[in-house]
């Protein structure tokens, strides 16, 4: 391959391709960072601000088996919206649902991601830590879980990581990492 056919190719795998999936009123805009892999940026939002449910960069991972999802949402809705994005790109289900922290931000979209009845993974305290919240989420982010005394969609992780592990997609792995305390105490770098 020559020089020129070798940074045409770097070119083209940094350039971003979106995609855009409807979703009743609400679209969710997906950028390609590399072959499977793809981003959704959240919009700069402030916890008073409407935008607040898709408030967080979320995103996925394509295997030839299953999807990774890493962080599912501010609310149900943008789950709903990002799940419909992901059908745009591959028919294949969600195996996992990787939350990277506790906060709302990240997490009240799991529950829109039952039917493929994925494996949410959190770190070793994201359990417990969202069990804590569990009230408050259900109180404070009442609108984005579909009204009051939604605490059922408020779903934590059914697997734990302490250390490393590694999570097979069908030809690729992905690389889950537990982290010491940064942003919160139950952080994951994927």
């Amino acid at each position: 391959m020559n020089m020129r056919s070798r940074l045409l190719a770097s070119a083209s795998l940094w350039l971003t391709v979106s995609l855009t999936a409807a979703s009743g009123s609400a679209s969710m805009t997906l950028e390609q960072l590399a072959p499977g892999v793809y981003l959704h940026r959240g919009a700069h939002a402030s916890l008073d601000d409407s935008a607040r449910a898709d408030s967080a960069n979320i995103g996925f991972i394509v295997g030839q088996r299953c999807v990774a999802v890493i962080d599912s949402g501010g609310a149900l809705a943008t789950g709903r919206a990002f799940a419909q994005a992901i059908k745009t790109v591959t028919p294949l289900p969600v195996c996992y649902v990787i939350n990277t922290h506790v906060h709302f931000d990240h997490v009240l979209g799991n529950a829109a991601f039952q039917a493929d009845q994925p494996r949410i993974v959190g770190h070793q305290a994201l359990g417990e830590a969202m069990a804590a919240n569990r009230d408050f989420f259900a109180e404070s982010f009442a609108d984005e879980l579909g009204g009051q005394g939604q605490h059922n969609l408020v779903i934590g992780p059914d697997l734990l990581v302490d250390g490393e592990l590694d999570l097979d997609l069908g030809g690729r792995v992905v690389q889950v990492r537990a982290v010491a305390t940064a942003h919160t105490n139950a952080d994951l770098t994927v």
